[in-house]
């Protein structure tokens, strides 16, 4: 097991920066859909959000994002 120990990555400033774009965007994306769904009371979403991260904010994004707010009775 000696050669994996020999083993190295480098990684360029420019990938680096790449990286924490791309990471600061996805937690964006989680804080803004927590959110969004928490004014819209919509708590299912909101729970699904929170527990199949980042799952749950694509898939409201895609899919209960652009529907229309059902009248709260």
């Amino acid at each position: 097991m000696r050669f994996l120990a020999d083993t190295t990555i480098t990684v360029t400033n420019g990938q680096m920066i790449a990286i924490a774009v791309g990471i600061a965007v996805v937690f964006g994306l989680q804080v803004w859909a927590l959110i969004e769904t928490a004014t819209r009371r919509r708590w299912g979403w909101l729970a699904a959000i929170w527990v199949t991260f980042p799952l749950g904010t694509l898939a409201w994004l895609t899919y209960a994002r652009w529907r229309p707010d059902v009248a709260v009775r």
